[in-house]
């Protein structure tokens, strides 16, 4: 089933593209994807925010990471979930092999999914109680900006 019969059948006037996605340039089809893509976008960039916050203030205290750790675990769960956006968006789209630039999704994701696994990494040595190191912390934030440009392209050129 999918979104116009569902229209269709509660009686509603559908317009043939969707407000949100005319301004992306998505047909009405396509708006599951679309929706799908400008969240995973829009949860990413708060992401990106947190992260740089995060960045921020460990440069101005130190190793004193008490009590950065609320901001931590909501820049970590929005990532999970902003990934989590991302790959049904890929999984779901029937028209993902069709497109020219159907692999700024993929690309986009796979980045996204190792900076995932280095931030892991920061938090298997907070359990272990160790020291972050600052090079593990750039290749975090090169993977997850990488990913987040590229995710940014397939949004808006695709």
């Amino acid at each position: 089933m999918n979104l116009l019969s569902l229209f269709e059948r509660r009686g509603l006037l559908v317009y043939s593209r969707c407000v949100l996605c005319a301004r992306l340039g998505y047909r009405f089809g396509g708006v599951y994807r679309s929706v799908m893509l400008v969240a995973a976008f829009v949860i990413l960039a708060v992401v990106v925010l947190l992260g740089s916050v995060l960045t921020d203030m460990r440069s101005r205290t130190g190793d004193r990471t008490e009590w950065h750790w609320p901001l931590a675990t909501l820049h970590g769960l929005f990532a999970i979930t902003g990934l989590g956006c991302l790959v049904l968006a890929l999984v779901r789209s029937p028209r993902l092999l069709d497109q020219e630039n159907a692999s700024f999704g993929i690309g986009a994701a796979a980045l996204i999914v190792l900076a995932a696994l280095v931030g892991l990494s920061f938090l298997t040595t907070q359990v272990l109680k160790g020291r972050h190191a600052w090079i593990l912390i750039g290749i975090h934030a090169t993977l997850a900006v990488s990913g987040f440009i590229v995710l940014a392209a397939y949004v808006f050129v695709g």
